[in-house]
Formats: structure tokens, sequence, C-alpha cells
């Protein structure tokens, strides 16, 4: 022994077995889970095909016997996964067979048919396994073709498999197998297809020389010339299971196997070849358990595990905190939940791990913002785990769009998560004051980034990730009801729909006190199928101060009608109340002005939660914690009351007439109102006035269609021009003619990746689109003229977009999910790069029902 024979290796890739936990996983996700889930096991089954084949493999080995008796799933689940899975292989398998391994004759006759019936599979396939005691299998062959293993692990006559250890005499590998031969070629088989599989057992547990007989049997089978053909194969994964350095193990082992004459391996042929560099010190180890120079197997393995460096024990520390937010969540019928919301800013952190420390026995959780404003203000990470290991519970962090690219973002994720920290609150975030932002990715795309950890899956190719699933992550949006033209309203709307669809757990509102948007909120909701998702609108502590400061500084997004403005400010109300009010000092106007804003957020709160049902309320604008206390002393006492009479006191002017809360004249809503200033619940969606909607260009559409539909038109012109080398002159061409048309009429940036098929045949890189470069909807700084918050003298991007698509009766289309453009593909034609398929694609989570679409 030791010449490496001549014999070629015959490669059976393991990598589609879900007896493995990451492929089974895949094939469940697959079967069973929701679009994320589907599309994320196709694409691991498919990649696990096409690397396999790229690798070498001449077989691709198939089993789902593990489904069986798993719950919900069994055979009829199992056989489906088994079709699906014989599918990508002859889609993306390159003619490579498949090997259908499964205990179960049926299902080795269903793979079968299914290759050879359905898919008309030309390659002979390899059936895994018969028995010398079960070889009914063979039968198949009068009508399927096919090649067979023979398991050697059963003596002739026995009811039971063998077990490892119970072979005393290599001669009943031989003799076993000889049996099976004669079957098999009495079937029809030629000797070619005809594969022995010994069976492996793993080196650590080898006390009584199996592996030195395994060995010995097969070079008998070899030796013997009536089997001349056939072949000997090996499954690598139990020989090292135990023990340190497998791969290195199994790479030896082949090679020793292969000296006795195996020819085949089931493997996992990326990482196993038989021709690999190997250890000397484990080849030798092995070579002397297979020759029986050492008769004492166990302790030269375990020299050999001890000799191994192990890691040290990590060093404890606290990662767990109480997580009563999370508790509510799963708790759709529990108490209201309070937030309180916490702005870092530079000289107040004092301030605010002091109210962490006031509030450890109260009920509170903290929310804690992302540099609000885009303003440099400290960092959030730190501060919120400090707030975690005051308060004794586990915050809401904010995580913003703005500054960070995707790594950036996961990995503060990951980091906070890992420090205990499983609640994100996910936003765009405002435009930065100084500085470069960022905006790779937006809300809806940042969200779906979550929900892929929270899956165990990477971002953004839903591959399976090394450190599993985050199962504790929740996931937080915002939405701002308060938009007053159609095209803004729906844009908030269309966002909604993606969050929730991107793995969104809750969300936020914005800041607003219009009581009939919240409302136009859920009813909304409800008609589209999510009204179960918790929403925690925010009840902004509003006081003269914070109006000052708004007259001073634009917060992109708030909403604050005039004549609330003036409610606070002392110049709408009763006349006796104005007049007893210009008659107080300044300490009784202070305390008055307080009492008001206590008295008026209260309202609000019991309005929301008794009235319109939201789960929490998210209390904003606290600067000192009795104000929150005080609001909810003043909510307990409101306690019994009809909630409507709390709104007929929230809307009142003046005594004599409501507060008109909408902030411009033709204002929009989704529904129609009632008499008393709220919305109908039984009314449908009505549309806005589109008389001044630009629709899409009827142009653009029809070049589109000519050039891009596969197959028709000019389509074949267009390959033909962004063909051929990546330095070619008729590429070079091609993507000049490409820049500028698209230049002069988009304002194209040639980012490589373009979306304006999806997005009306408008661009959103900043020159003439989004300044943030959002590809799934508007962020909510929009003016109330539908100005960008960016660049207030143009219209919003995503308004323009939704305007076209409502005027041509297309809106349906944006609901589908933009993944983030590849920055690798920058200023390279897109041209090319959607013909060869390089963009990303889309991802189709469905639309809302049609009663909570816009009308045609």
């Amino acid at each position: 022994m030791g010449k490496q024979p001549s014999r070629p290796m015959i490669r059976i890739a393991e990598s589609l077995h879900c007896h493995i936990p990451g492929v089974r996983a895949s094939a469940q996700r697959w079967l069973v889970g929701d679009d994320i889930d589907r599309l994320a096991g196709e694409k691991h089954l498919q990649h696990l095909v096409t690397s396999q084949v790229a690798n070498g493999a001449d077989f691709l080995d198939v089993n789902v016997d593990n489904f069986f008796t798993m719950e919900g799933i069994g055979y009829d689940g199992a056989r489906q996964v088994l079709a699906h899975i014989l599918d990508l292989i002859a889609e993306h398998g390159g003619g490579v067979p498949p090997c259908v391994d499964s205990s179960d004759p049926s299902m080795l006759e269903f793979g079968l048919r299914h290759y050879h019936e359905k898919l008309g599979g030309e390659r002979t396939p390899l059936v895994n396994s018969v028995t010398v005691n079960r070889l009914e299998a063979l039968e198949m062959r009068q009508d399927l073709r096919f090649a067979v293993v023979g398991m050697l692990l059963e003596k002739a006559g026995d009811d039971a498999a063998t077990g490892f250890t119970d072979i005393a005499d290599a001669s009943v590998y031989h003799e076993t197998a000889k049996q099976i031969f004669e079957a098999a070629r009495a079937a029809g088989f030629e000797a070619g297809d005809v594969f022995f599989d010994p069976t492996v057992g793993p080196l650590g547990a080898d006390m009584v020389g199996y592996t030195k007989r395994t060995f010995e049997g097969i070079k008998m089978i070899r030796d013997d010339a009536d089997m001349a053909g056939s072949h000997v194969v090996l499954g690598l994964s139990n020989c090292s299971d135990g023990l340190p350095r497998r791969l290195a193990i199994n790479r030896a082992y082949l090679r020793v196997a292969m000296e006795y004459g195996v020819d085949a391996a089931i493997c996992d042929v990326g990482q196993i070849s038989g021709k690999d560099l190997v250890d000397g010190k484990i080849l030798k180890l092995i070579r002397k358990i297979a020759t029986g120079e050492s008769m004492d197997a166990l302790t030269l393995l375990v020299d050999y595990a001890q000799s191994q460096r192990r890691a040290p024990k990590a060093a404890s520390r606290q990662t767990e905190f109480d997580d009563p937010f999370g508790r509510a969540l799963a708790d759709p019928d529990g108490d209201p939940v309070f937030m309180l919301e916490l702005a870092p800013a530079e000289g107040g952190l004092d301030e605010i791990f002091a109210i962490a420390e006031e509030v450890r026995d109260e009920d509170y959780i903290f929310t804690i913002t992302d540099t609000p404003g885009g303003n440099r203000t400290p960092g959030p990470d730190t501060l919120a785990v400090e707030v975690a290991r005051i308060s004794g519970r586990q915050p809401i962090m904010n995580l913003s769009c703005k500054s960070d690219d995707r790594n950036a973002l996961i990995r503060r994720a990951l980091a906070l998560y890992h420090q205990g920290l499983h609640h994100f609150f996910a936003i765009s975030g405002d435009y930065t004051n100084g500085g470069r932002p960022v905006f790779d990715l937006d809300a809806v795309s940042l969200s779906l980034a979550l929900d892929t950890l929270r899956r165990g899956l990477n971002f953004p190719d839903l591959m399976p990730r090394p450190g599993g699933a985050l199962e504790h992550l929740q996931i937080g949006a915002a939405v701002s009801p308060f938009k007053y033209s159609e095209a803004d309203t729906w844009g908030q709307y269309l966002k909604v729909w993606k969050k929730r669809k991107a793995g969104a757990n809750y969300l936020i509102t914005q800041l607003g006190y219009d009581v009939a948007k919240f409302q136009e909120l859920k009813m909304w909701m409800t008609r589209a199928g999510i009204g179960d998702m918790p929403v925690f609108p925010m009840v902004y502590f509003l006081t003269p101060q914070f109006l000052k400061v708004l007259n001073k500084v634009h917060v992109a997004g708030a909403v604050i009608p005039d004549e609330l403005k003036k409610k606070y400010q002392g110049k709408l109300g009763p006349k006796d109340e104005l007049k007893a009010l210009r008659g107080m000092n300044f300490s009784e106007v202070a305390d008055f002005h307080r009492k008001q804003s206590v008295r008026r957020a209260a309202l609000q709160c019991h309005i929301l939660l008794d009235g319109l049902k939201f789960r929490g309320i998210d209390l904003a604008g606290i600067t000192q914690l009795d104000d929150a206390r005080a609001v909810r002393d003043e909510l307990a006492s409101l306690s019994g009351r009809n909630w409507l009479e709390s709104w007929e006191e929230f809307r009142d002017a003046d005594g004599d007439r409501p507060m008109d809360f909408a902030p411009i004249e033709d204002a929009f809503y989704l529904f129609e109102h009632a008499d008393n200033g709220l919305l109908r619940e039984d009314s449908p969606i009505v549309s806005g006035n589109r008389s001044g909607y630009e629709p899409i260009d009827p142009k653009l559409k029809k070049l589109h269609a000519r050039y891009f539909e596969e197959g028709k038109g000019l389509n074949g012109i267009l390959k033909w021009m962004v063909g051929g080398c990546e330095d070619g002159a008729k590429l070079r061409w091609a993507t000049q003619l490409e820049q500028a048309t698209k230049s002069s009429k988009l304002g194209c940036e040639m980012c490589g990746d373009c979306r304006i098929p999806d997005l009306a045949y408008m661009c959103p890189e900043p020159t003439s689109g989004c300044a943030k470069r959002l590809l799934n909807g508007p962020c909510a700084g929009a003016a109330l003229d539908g100005g960008c918050e960016v660049i207030p003298e143009r219209r919003c991007y995503w308004g323009r977009v939704i305007e076209a698509t409502l005027a041509d009766g297309q809106m349906d289309g944006l609901f589908a999910l933009q993944p983030p453009k590849d920055p690798t593909l920058a200023h390279t034609s897109s041209w090319r790069n959607d013909v060869e398929g390089r963009c990303p694609e889309t991802l189709d989570l469905g639309k809302p029902p049609a009663e909570a679409l816009p009308p045609r």
C-alpha cells in the first residue's frame, strides 16, 4: 500500500443531503416559508447545485428522508422537496445526473420517474441504495435506467442492519458484495453501474479494528476478477465525526482508501478531491489504523485529539437585560406601552443617565434617536448599552441610513445584539448637515437586512450566514400619516406595506396631531390585511418653547396645524380664558401653559388608546420625567370617560367651533369624513384630483419594450451592441450611446444598475431624482407643498413617480421591493448588466388586496 492508484475518482456531491442542517433548513424554507424564506431557500439550493458542479461533481446526491417524520411536512412534503431539487439539478446542473438517496424504495422510484419521465433526463442517475436483503429496487431497471449503490452493512438473511462492530471478518464484505453484484447483473445492470458502499464508521470509535477490516474487504472486492468494472464508494462525513481538524482527516482518509481501491466518494466535492495535499502526520495515523500496526487505535486517536490546540474559555460578561417591550409585542391584548424618546445631545448625557436611573421601577421603554435633524450629536450605540445597564431593561435603538453603508449598519446591529440589545428602529434618517450623506440603504432595505439576520441569512444575497439566526431581534419602522396630497399619502402607505413584508414588527408614527390621519392609518392597515401590526403613535409634548424652536429650525416631516400653534401661544381659545391669560404674571402663564400641555397630551393619548385602539404611546419632547408622569396621571383621570368627549375637547378651538387640523386647503384624506370630524369607517378609498399629474412617458415605455423584452423587437440588436469583451470598441460605443441618451433625458449618473422601468421611467439618482437615493418610497421629510426635504424648490421625486403611476393606473408595480444597488456596477453599462443578468432582481412580496389599493 502507499502508491496512488490511477483509477479516476467519481465524486458524488453530498451537499444536497437534507441530514445536513443548513441544507435541511433551506429546503424547509422553500417548502413552508414566506416569500423571503422561499426565495432564500431557492437561492441556496441552486447555489449548492451550481457550486458542486463547478467543483467537478459527477453526481449530485439528494436525500430528503429527514422530512418523513417532520410535523407538517411528512412524505408528501418530502416528495415536493425532492422533485424541486431534481428540477434545479436539471435546470442548473449542466447535465450532471442526480443520485437519488433514500431508505424508502417508493421515494427512490418517485425520484427516478421524476428525473426520467417529467424532466426527460438523458444521463444515468444513481440510486442509493439497496442491501443484500432488500433488492426490490433493482427491478425498476426494467423500464428506468440507473446505476445502483449496494450497502454492505448487512448479512444475507439478517432482518436488521449489522452494526459497524458486528462484522468480524473482511470476507463478509466480499461475500455480500458478490451477492448484490450477481443480482444486479441478473437485473440488467452493467458492471460499471454497480457501486459498493462498505459504510465508513467514525475513527474515534474504532475500538475493535473495523476500519482495518473495512479496508481489507475493499481490497478483496477489488481483487475479485468477477466483479471487475464495478466501483467502491465511501461516504466520508462519518470518518472524522467527533475529532478536530475534520477536513484534514477526511482528505487523509480518502487518500488511504484510494490506495485500497476506492474510486468514488460521497463528499463535499469543493473540499475533497482525493489529490489534495494532506497532513503527513494524519496520513501516517490513518495508515497505522488501516494496517493494524497498532492494535490500540483509540489510544492513537486520543493522543491526536489532545495534541490539538483549543481556544481558552471566554470571560463572562452581562449580555442579558430584561425585555418588557419584547413581551408587549408578543401580547397584543396587554397593557398599553409607554415609550420615552431620548435624544442624545452633547452635554446632555448625564440627564439621560439620570432619567434611566430614576425610572428603574417604572414601566417606560426608552427609544434612543440617531442624530435627528442630521446634526452631529453623540452616537447612540454606547449610550444604548449604558442606558440598558442603568435601567436594567432593553431600549429601542434607532439605526439611520444617513451616515453608514450596509456593512456598517449590519456591524452595528451585530455588535449591539451580542451585547444584549435586540430592538432596532430602522429609519432612512434626515439629510446630514456637513459631511457626505450615504443612504446606501433605505428604511425598507434596512428592515430587510435586519430581518435576514433574524432568519440566519446574509444580506443582500439571502444565503445562510455562518453566525446563524438572531432569533430575538425585533424591528421597528416609522410612518408619517400626516401627508395631505394623494401621491404623498400613498407614498407612506406604500412603504408601510413594504416595511411589513420586509420584516418590520411594529410602527412608530412621526410628529403630528391630526387625529383623522391617525385613524386613516389604522383603517388602511386593516383593509390591507396588516391590522395586527402594532402601531405606537407619537404624542409630542408640545410647549410654546418648542414652537419658538420651530420658527428657527426646520424639523423635516413635523406637521403642526396653525390653529393648534395659536392654542399653545395663547392666541386661540374661549374669550374668558384669553382675557384671564392676559392678566397673569410670568409664573402664572408658565403654569397655565404646562397644564395645557399636560392636558392636551393626555387627551390625545386617551383618544388614541381608548378610541382608536393603538398598542401604546411614544411620548416625545419630554425633558423632565415629571412631565411624563403628569401626562399619565392626567390620562388616568380620564378613565371611564367616553373617548369621543375627549375628542370634542381636544378639537375645540374657542368654545364655539372645532379646530381645523388640516394644515392646507383641499387636504387629501384617504376616506370620507363623518360629521364629527373623524373618518367614516364604511367609506371606500377615494381618489384625488389627478388632472395635473404627468403620466409615464409613453416614448420611454415603447423604447424599453422594443429593446429589453426578451426575444422581441430589437432585443437581439441590443445584445449584439453590448456583447463582446469588456474593453472592446463595440461596448465602449454602446456605453457612450447609453450615457448620452439617458443623461439628456433622465439625468443619468451611470450607476450601472438602472431601475427606471420599475420607477415610472424616472431616474432615482440625486441629479434629477431623490436626494437620498431612496428606492422603495419617499421619506417623511417632504414639505406640505410636495417640495423635497433637501431641495425644497424641486418636487419630491417619489411624489412625481406615484403621480405618474396613478395617472396610468399602474401603481401596483411599485409594491415590489427594490434591493439596494450593486456598487460594483457603478460607471458601467446598465444595458450590458441587464442583458447579462448582473443587476439585483426585485423581490415580489405581493400587494395589498384590491380594497386597499388606489381606485383607478
